[in-house]
């Protein structure tokens, strides 16, 4: 099975989202399923602040988009479409959140 990368994206105006617990349970039975299936690897919340290093050494504060990036999840899966059917399940698209899938290459 190859890996793939899902990156999670939610809108900017959501922000203060309060979670409550069918939210996490949500969460908790995506990724459960996963770990039944033995296609889960990793995942990780991530913070709101960043810093942007790019070629030219100027300060960025933050990339133009109309979405934040929430978190992503190393799952496995024998293709891309595969990958897809797992990301349409992800319970970011229930608050307009979107998931991008990555395949990852070794090193």
């Amino acid at each position: 099975m190859k890996e793939f990368m899902m990156i999670f994206r939610y809108p900017k105006d959501e922000t203060k989202l309060q979670y409550n617990e069918s939210d996490y349970l949500s969460w908790q039975d995506w990724i459960g399923s996963l770990i039944r299936n033995q296609q889960f690897v990793a995942t990780h919340k991530l913070a709101q602040n960043s810093e942007i290093v790019n070629t030219n050494n100027k300060e960025v504060t933050t990339l133009s988009t109309n979405m934040n990036v929430g978190g992503y999840l190393i799952a496995k899966a024998n293709s891309i479409l595969e990958a897809k059917t797992l990301a349409k399940e992800c319970p970011i698209l229930a608050i307009g959140g979107n998931v991008e899938i990555k395949e990852i290459e070794p090193m």
